[in-house]
């Protein structure tokens, strides 16, 4: 008996092995889910796939930023909202990252940025656009473009080194012609402005952002907002752990991305 349950034990472990190999690859790149009561099998897809197995791999930009400042003030806590514009401003998609000097020196960012039409219009040019704000006051600061060069490629890969100035100055007329110039270099840049909806990045009326927060731009119909602080969540309506400074000696208190923890801080 004790040789037949040793062999008995065998089968099922072989039988589970057997089940789990067929759990880890059947959403290929993705994580498999059981859902509802019947506990059907379902996959959640990371970015890059798509398809109800994670099975097709999605047009995009994969985007390696690291970044460079100047500035000797080490406690500055900047903001980044990294955007992918086609030709006619159009935002297809964005992310928004917190970049903290004196901790993220040397970080390198990964980013994907995916059209938002499947396939993407290849008839469109399409530039990344990286805006940077002090997150403790929300001012703006700077702005760079990256042209995407390739378009008939399904991923283009771009990486850049960004040096964020000690000073900032726009001294740049902002006009229509000068913004389309603009967005087709690889170089800095001055955000404009202006009254006139011709010129002007964002109709702001309809943004639904918090009051004390910022808001950058709209794509699929949702506000891009840049929380303070205190706030978090994408719209910047919950209050984060950072209520209070509760950092000693001088030091600030950053939320750490409310998409991994809402409790821990830096």
């Amino acid at each position: 008996k004790p040789i037949q349950n040793q062999v008995f034990q065998a089968k099922q472990l072989k039988n589970i092995d057997r089940l789990n190999s067929k759990q880890t690859w059947f959403c290929h790149r993705g994580i498999l889910i059981y859902y509802g009561k019947n506990e059907s099998e379902k996959c959640l897809c990371p970015p890059s796939y798509y398809g109800s197995r994670c099975q097709y791999q999605n047009q995009r930009v994969s985007l390696t930023l690291r970044f460079r400042n100047e500035n000797l003030n080490k406690l500055d806590i900047m903001g980044i909202i990294i955007t992918l514009i086609d030709n006619a401003g159009v935002i297809q998609s964005h992310e928004q990252v917190t970049y903290i000097p004196i901790h993220d020196c040397n970080t390198k960012f990964n980013i994907y940025l995916l059209y938002r039409d499947r396939p993407k219009d290849t008839t469109k040019n399409y530039t990344i656009r990286i805006d940077a704000y002090d997150k403790i006051n929300l001012l703006y600061l700077a702005s760079w473009t990256l042209p995407v060069k390739f378009i008939f490629m399904p991923v283009n890969r771009v990486s850049a080194e960004l040096v964020i100035p000690a000073r900032y100055h726009c001294h740049r007329v902002c006009n229509l012609q000068h913004r389309e110039q603009q967005k087709l270099v690889n170089t800095e840049f001055c955000r404009c402005e202006s009254k006139n909806p011709q010129t002007t990045f964002l109709d702001r009326e309809k943004c639904n952002c918090s009051s004390d927060s910022l808001c950058v731009g709209i794509v699929h119909n949702r506000s891009i907002c840049l929380c303070p602080l205190t706030k978090m969540s994408p719209r910047c309506f919950i209050k984060s752990i950072c209520q209070k400074n509760i950092c000693m000696n001088g030091g600030l208190c950053v939320p750490h991305n409310d998409r991994i923890s809402l409790t821990n801080f830096t």
